[in-house]
C-alpha cells in the first residue's frame, strides 16, 4: 500500500480576514468580512473556515496557524547570562511582564524564545482555556496542531533583516492595532504597540515614539494583514527611507 506523506496547511487568523493554504496554494483568500472583535469569534472563524473545506483537507493533515496578536501578550526578554533552567526563564518572562504592567496568572500559557545567543528574546503569553478550545477545533476536524504562534512571535522566528543596514523597523499592522519590531545587526530591540483609531494619526504617533526611543530607522519593512492602505501611512511619515512590503504568507 502506497502511504501518502501528511500535508501541511498554513492558516493564519485574524478578526477581519482568514485564510488557508496549502503547497503554496491557497484554499481561502482573505475577503470583506465583518470584524470579530474577541478572542471566542476567533475560534467561530476557525470551525467555519475548516468545515468550509473539510472535503479537501486530508485526514491528518498538520496546521501551522498564525493568530492575531490581539489573543495574546508580548514582551522582549534582554538576554541574562547567569539564567539557564526553563523554570528561570518563565520566572524572569513573568517579571518582564509586570514590568510593562501586563498581568499574567496561573491561566495563560507562557513561552519563551531565543533566536540568538546573547541577543534578546521574546515571551508571549495565550490563556490555556482558548488553547485548548482551538486544539479541539482543529482536532475535531481531523487535523493535528502542529504549530500555532501569535504574529509578533511568528514575525521574530522568521523575519530575517538585512545585515546591511543598523536599524530596521518592521510593522505588523492588524484591523484594531499596529506593532512595530526594531531590529539591529544585534536582534530585537524592541517592541511597542498602538491602537488603530484615525490609520495616519496612529501611524505617525508609533513610529515618532520608536525613534525617539532607539534612533533613526533605516529602513521599514510592512506587513498587513488585509490590505488596509498601511503603506501609504508609512511612507507619508517617512518619505524618505526605504518601504518593503512583506507578502501574506512571508511567516509560513
Amino acid at each position: 500500500m502506497l502511504r501518502l506523506w501528511p500535508d501541511t496547511v498554513q492558516l493564519g487568523l485574524f478578526p477581519d480576514c482568514c485564510w488557508l493554504t496549502r503547497s503554496g496554494m491557497d484554499l481561502q483568500i482573505p475577503g470583506d468580512v465583518q470584524p470579530v472583535l474577541d478572542a471566542r469569534n476567533l475560534l467561530v472563524s476557525l470551525e467555519a473556515t475548516l468545515a468550509a473545506h473539510a472535503d479537501v483537507l486530508r485526514s491528518g493533515s498538520r496546521v501551522d496557524i498564525v493568530v492575531s496578536d490581539s489573543v495574546a501578550m508580548t514582551a522582549v526578554l534582554p538576554w541574562q547570562e547567569h539564567l539557564r533552567a526553563p523554570a528561570e526563564w518563565q520566572a524572569y518572562a513573568q517579571a518582564c511582564f509586570e514590568q510593562q504592567g501586563l498581568e499574567v496568572t496561573g491561566d495563560w500559557t507562557v513561552q519563551t524564545a531565543f533566536r540568538h545567543h546573547r541577543a534578546a528574546g521574546l515571551a508571549f503569553a495565550v490563556r490555556t482555556d482558548w488553547l485548548n478550545q482551538l486544539l479541539s477545533v482543529v482536532q475535531q476536524a481531523g487535523l493535528r496542531l502542529r504549530t500555532l504562534l501569535p504574529l509578533s512571535a511568528a514575525a521574530y522566528w522568521r523575519f530575517r533583516p538585512s545585515m546591511r543596514t543598523h536599524q530596521t523597523m518592521l510593522l505588523i499592522r492588524e484591523h484594531q492595532r499596529t506593532t512595530a519590531l526594531r531590529f539591529s545587526d544585534r536582534g530585537l530591540q524592541a517592541l511597542d504597540i498602538e491602537p488603530v483609531i484615525a490609520s495616519s494619526v496612529s501611524c505617525e504617533r508609533l513610529i515618532k515614539r520608536v525613534q525617539a526611543n532607539h534612533g533613526p530607522i533605516s529602513n521599514v519593512h510592512l506587513w498587513d494583514a488585509c490590505k488596509s492602505g498601511a503603506a501609504d501611512d508609512v511612507s507619508a511619515c517617512l518619505p524618505d527611507v526605504d518601504l518593503t512590503v512583506l507578502p501574506r504568507d512571508c511567516w509560513s
